[in-house]
């Protein structure tokens, strides 16, 4: 007996070592980080306790592991140090501790992200047969479980649970009931809104009262989690956070929970949510919570405890407003020493809340935020708290505080900011503020009459007359009252100016300008006079006054003064005067009258008011001014019939475009197509018929037709496309292509048959097309132009006919263009097989096969052919991979040439499968076709790169493409205990023997499959009637051989069940995707170029500021080479231009040497998309790395600023 007994104590004494194995090299907090900790952390308890309390930290992992669990352990233990509240007395993750007479010393469990599993005692008697052993095991298991419920239950302690405490025994409903839910999921690992939901609960005091960020793994919470039972105190804010999630959001009532508390018999239990990153365990909220939270769970803290759902409206309401206000004060306590850029920590709570204030519901708030503010408003304050405050109350300020802001300005260190607070306070009590400061604080009296001048307060005006005449403040005064603008400012103005001197009188006249425009003309007169009899006026007072007195005149406005004005005026006074023109009445009409006579930039003055007030009944005179000698005039004219123009201006607008170039002539056509009204397009459309007209004129009006969008004019387009002048044709098949819709098909086509040059049918066939592909009805559209064929024509129009119906790519076309392809007619033929060739779908495949072989055809119709051939071979089709390969080596053996097997070659390129990358790199030694052959293997390495395959998944399918992004830091997971009938599939996109699988469920954890099945399917749909293989997981790497099934897709399916997650963080099938061995040292390569070498280091100098470049654009034969400090296999480069975003190769090859003279290759090529280009190699043994430009590209240089290579 004492044998087995021993064994059993080895047995379990095994099972502790493995749940802290490894911890010891796990992360541990830094002295820098319990510095941290210690600043943050809480300096007395919140309660006295009523006795030493002892705590027990219990960290036992059997599932993920939280490297935050020693940074937490150290926070309590540090806590219970400063504050006194309690001891932690154990830390351990043997759950020997559970035994009832060992829980009798503690107090409180802190459950510190042990992510524990059944049995917890950690020998399965499930396995065992009935023996003393198994007895002896289970009744040691039921003391455990027993001692852990019984310690809170009937002893009335307390459990505080940590971030995983829920991700735990799942087996066990007794420890879920306890702890209040299970984990279900984690869509977040990222900065997320908290929302408190009971502000003012004691449990909350840390956090301020305060909505924040945090970024954290935050759970999602599963049953048997209810309100009824808990009190929820915090929980994700949904309106703050990424709620983009797809299928792992679990739950739908958006009740994502945090933290909470509740009784569990006798006893009490805390749930905090956060607190899987370490920095939580220095954040001053989450180290307050956590004291509190141990303090309320060994009874010393007291707490209201009911259930959220026993919770009235009226106790949340409460609980807000004392959350906010106990949080405002102690925030506002720490605020009052605050120095700008020292710990702006309250500050930048101050402003979020502030923000918040500021929504039309949180009034009630803003006001005790506001007072609070105000309350720092006093000399004990800094000065930088102070200016905050001011700032802070510029935004939600009001009458209350202006004293308390208006005692700021006799401090010059916060006059400005309490200056800027007033202006945006709004009302009274800040005017009568800022009034009595003008006499109070002198010494800022500028800056309170400029304030009263942006508020516009009229009732300051007495008291800023006064001081008009201090030669302190006398300027800035005068340009306050200008900006007050009442009638009031501008007569104080006007009497001040005679006896005004110097910049005073200076700003006087630009104050009574400033009033000119906001007071009524009518009690501008004596202003106005002032102005103009001041000989030191300047232009732009002048002008502004003169401006006033003739529309104070109104329609008894003196034309002639106002001609004279338009005429002998300065540039200021001519536009003040023009401006002004439309509300003097028959002024305006007598200026327009001898408008001709005015200097030419008066003209454009008066037309640009005309236009501005949208003044009829000038059309005539606008029409006489398009033929004006200076073009501005001619130019304006236009714009000006633009926006009053009627039918009268279309032919002279028509007229003056046809004779006219430059811009007289834009101008002439912008109003042409822009002149609204039907009437308008109609009077277009008549003139374009009226064939009397000169054929330039009508050709100006089609093209107008065209801007305009005419719908109604395309049988009249389509006669003046038949037009033997070739101006007019050109411009009315340009507008059709603007106007022409699904119903003008026909006309179209019928035109196309009728146009006799090349250049015109072939703009015609493009419109065609375009039209015919937006048809709604395509076979329709297709029918139309088959009719057309049917017809006796002439060789090109039947080209350009076959070209639209290939184009069209309707099933309905594929008879006659075979037909076509068949053809004696060499043009004919040779547009039927491009047209066969680009076909979508593969159904031409045999007929271009036949042709390919056709001995009759000449050379460059089998080129054709072939290449067609080529490319649908590699369409989608039901055809197994390696008949396509016989496909295509039948037609290299019958290939005749570079040019033939360079059209194979480059459709082998679309061939995504491994057999075919074999095989295109057969020809890689062929000089003739080497560099297509590498342009084809290229695509293809890259494809099956990971391109092509395709997963999905049966949990967390958003995350699928982490199992073979080549990032072992990503993952692909279950997101839950497996629980049997996961499943994982993959689409490699093409058909292939299947021989290994590797799986790899990343560097720590146990995420590997309970158990496995893997089955193949061809088709994704018939999976067979049993699993290729199957068996049980036992690594973190598992490498699966298959018997060599041939097939597409595979299916892993989760057999077993187990509280780890199932997780994939790198895979391959067959090997694929590929990986690209190691990044090497920039430090033991060699770098060097044709252009620019002495600065090609630069390119791998680790400073992405710096770059190498060819100092010109880039053209074909520019080199960059790297020699390797030995000869690798090269797979991968890459080429990043940084901050020089266009200066990527468009056109490349990569070839490679074992000496740097002799080179073979290419063994990559391809063109650049983007900043960034990612270059992929074929198998090679190298030293010498050469990448070559291939193609001119201007004006871009060709730039690296970094780049990185991958070797074997």
């Amino acid at each position: 007996m004492m044998k087995k007994n021993f064994i059993l104590t080895i047995a379990c004494t095994i099972l502790v070592a493995g749940a802290l194995h490894g911890q010891e090299n796990r992360p541990q907090p830094s002295e820098a980080e319990i510095a941290r900790m210690k600043e943050a952390m809480p300096k007395t308890a919140t309660v006295k306790p009523a006795k030493p309390r002892n705590v027990l930290v219990y960290v036992d992992t059997k599932g993920f592991y939280h490297t935050s669990i020693p940074f937490a352990t150290k926070a309590l233990e540090l806590i219970g140090e400063q504050t006194g509240a309690f001891k932690v007395a154990d830390v351990s993750g043997d759950p020997s501790v559970f035994e009832p007479e060992n829980l009798k010393k503690y107090d409180v469990i802190v459950l510190n992200n042990n992510t524990s599993r059944l049995p917890l005692g950690g020998v399965d008697t499930k396995k065992m047969e009935d023996s003393p052993e198994k007895q002896a095991a289970e009744a040691r298991e039921m003391r455990l479980r027993s001692g852990l419920l019984d310690f809170v239950r009937t002893e009335g302690k307390g459990i505080l649970g940590i971030h995983a405490a829920i991700d735990a025994m799942y087996d066990w409903p007794e420890y879920g009931e306890m702890m209040g839910g299970y984990f279900n999921l984690h869509p977040w690992s990222e900065r997320v809104g908290v929302e408190l939901v009971d502000p003012g609960h004691p449990l909350m005091a840390g956090w301020r009262g305060c909505p924040f960020y945090v970024r954290d793994e935050i759970y999602q919470v599963k049953e048997p989690y209810s309100r009824d039972n808990l009190r929820v105190l915090m929980r994700l804010d949904t309106q703050r956070t990424n709620m983009n999630k797809g299928d792992a959001i679990r739950r739908d009532d958006g009740d994502f929970a945090l933290a909470w508390l509740k009784r569990y018999g006798k006893g009490r239990v805390v749930y905090i949510g956060l607190g899987h990153y370490h920095e939580l365990f220095w954040n001053p909220g989450m180290l307050q919570m956590l004291c509190d939270s141990v303090q309320y769970c060994a009874g010393d803290l007291k707490c209201d405890e009911r259930p959220s759902n026993q919770l009235d409206e009226a106790y949340l309401k409460a609980s807000a407003k004392e959350g906010f206000e106990r949080g405002l004060k102690v925030i506002l306590e720490n605020l009052s020493q605050y120095k700008y850029s020292i710990d702006d920590t309250e500050a930048r709570q101050v402003e979020r809340l502030v923000n918040d204030a500021e929504a039309p519901d949180q009034r009630d708030r803003a006001r005790i935020l506001a007072a609070g503010l105000a309350s720092l408003l006093k000399p004990t304050s800094s000065v930088d708290a102070r200016n905050f405050a001011l700032r802070q109350l510029s935004r939600i300020g009001a009458a209350s505080e202006v004293a308390a802001i208006a005692s700021q300005l006799s401090d010059e260190d916060t006059a400005v900011m309490s200056l800027y607070a007033l202006q945006r306070i709004g009302g009274a009590e800040a005017d009568r503020a800022l009034i009595a400061g003008l006499a109070s604080v002198p010494k800022q009296r500028i800056g309170i009459a400029l304030t009263l001048g942006h508020r516009r307060c009229a009732a300051a005006v007495p008291a800023l007359k006064p001081l008009l005449a201090d030669a302190s403040c006398g300027s800035e005064v005068a340009i306050a009252l200008g900006m007050i603008g009442t009638k009031d400012a501008l007569d104080a103005l006007t009497e001040a100016l005679p006896v005004a001197k110097g910049d005073l009188r200076k700003s006087i006249i630009f104050g009574m300008v400033d009033c000119l425009g906001m007071v009524p003309e009518a009690d501008c007169v004596a202003a106005s006079n002032a102005i103009l009899n001041a000989a030191d006026s300047p232009a732009n007072a002048r002008a502004a006054a003169q401006a006033t007195l003739f529309k104070a005149a109104g329609a008894k406005a003196d034309a002639a003064a106002v001609t004279a004005c338009l005429t002998k005026g300065d540039l200021l006074m001519k536009s003040a005067v023009a401006k002004a023109l439309p509300s003097m009445g028959d002024a305006l009409p007598a200026v327009v009258k001898s408008i001709s006579t005015l200097p030419a930039d008066s003209i454009c003055l008066v037309m640009a008011a005309i236009a501005s007030s949208k003044s009829k009944g000038f059309e005539s005179a606008l029409i006489d001014l398009l033929g004006h000698a200076d073009d501005s005039v001619s130019v304006v004219a236009s714009r000006t019939l633009t926006e009053v123009g009627d039918v009268a201006c279309v032919l002279p607008l028509a007229v003056q475009a046809s004779k006219s170039e430059g811009s007289r002539q834009a101008a002439a056509r912008r109003a042409l197509g822009r002149i609204v009204g039907e009437a308008v397009g109609a009077k277009v459309r008549s003139e374009v018929a009226n064939e009397s007209n000169d054929v330039a004129i009508r050709t100006e009006l089609v093209m107008a037709l065209g801007t305009r969008i005419d719908k109604e004019s395309v049988p009249l387009l389509a006669k003046c496309a038949l037009s033997e002048d070739k101006n007019l044709r050109r411009e009315a098949i340009s507008s059709m292509a603007l106007v022409a819709g699904e119903k003008d098909l026909p006309v179209l086509v019928d035109l196309l048959t009728k146009t006799k040059g090349s250049a015109d049918r072939g703009k015609l066939m493009n419109q065609v097309i375009n039209v015919g592909k937006r048809a709604s009805d395509q076979a329709a559209a297709s029918g139309i132009v088959l009719k057309a064929l049917d017809g006796k024509l002439a060789t090109p129009v039947r080209v350009s006919l076959l070209e639209a119906l290939g184009k069209l790519a309707h099933s309905s076309a594929l008879p006659t263009l075979t037909e076509a392809a068949a053809s004696q007619d060499a043009a004919v033929k040779r547009i039927a097989i491009l047209a066969l060739g680009e076909w979508p779908t593969p159904e031409p495949l045999d007929t271009l096969r036949g042709l390919s072989r056709d001995d009759k055809a000449s050379l460059a119709h089998k080129v054709l052919a072939l290449r067609g051939y080529a490319r649908m071979l590699a369409l989608p089709s039901s055809r197994p991979i390696p008949k396509t390969l016989e496909m295509y080596k039948e037609a290299f053996a019958l290939a005749k040439g570079a040019q033939e097997k360079g059209s194979l070659i480059n459709g082998l390129g679309f061939l995504v499968h491994p057999d075919a990358l074999k095989y295109a790199m057969t020809f890689l030694d062929d000089p003739e076709v080497a560099t297509e052959a590498a342009m084809s293997a290229s695509r293809i390495l890259n494809s099956l790169s990971g391109e092509s395959m395709k997963l999905t998944a049966s949990h967390n399918n958003g995350a699928v493409r982490n199992a073979i992004d080549g990032n072992t830091k990503t993952r692909w997971t279950s997101g839950a205990s497996q629980a049997g009938g996961e499943w994982f599939m993959i689409d490699m996109g093409y058909e292939t023997t299947l021989s290994e699988l590797k799986l790899f469920a990343g560097e720590v954890g146990n995420d590997f499959p309970v158990g496995y099945q893997v089955f193949v399917s061809l088709d994704g749909e018939k999976w067979g009637d049993k699993p290729v293989l199957e068996g049980k997981g036992t690594d973190r790497h598992m490498v699966l051989k298959l018997p060599d099934v041939y097939g597409r897709y595979i299916k892993i399916v989760q057999t077993g069940t187990g509280g780890m997650y199932w997780s994939i963080c790198e895979m391959q099938m067959n090997g694929m995707p590929a990986t690209y061995g190691e990044r090497l040292d920039p430090a033991t390569l060699k770098v060097t170029s044709d252009r620019n070498p002495d600065k090609a280091f630069q390119a791998m100098d680790g400073k992405n500021e710096t770059r190498w470049d060819t100092a010109g654009a880039q053209r074909p034969g520019f080199w960059f080479m790297i020699e390797l400090p030995e000869a690798k296999n090269v797979r991968r480069i890459v080429l990043d231009a940084g901050t020089s975003r266009e200066d990527y190769p468009r056109g490349y090859k990569v070839e490679v040497s074992a000496d740097g003279k002799t080179w073979k290759g290419p063994y990559g090529a391809g063109n650049g998309t983007n900043q960034v280009v990612d270059i992929k190699l074929l198998e090679n043994k190298s030293k010498f790395v050469k990448i070559t430009l291939t193609e001119p590209v201007d004006p871009f240089y060709w730039s690296i600023h970094e780049f990185s290579i991958y070797a074997e």
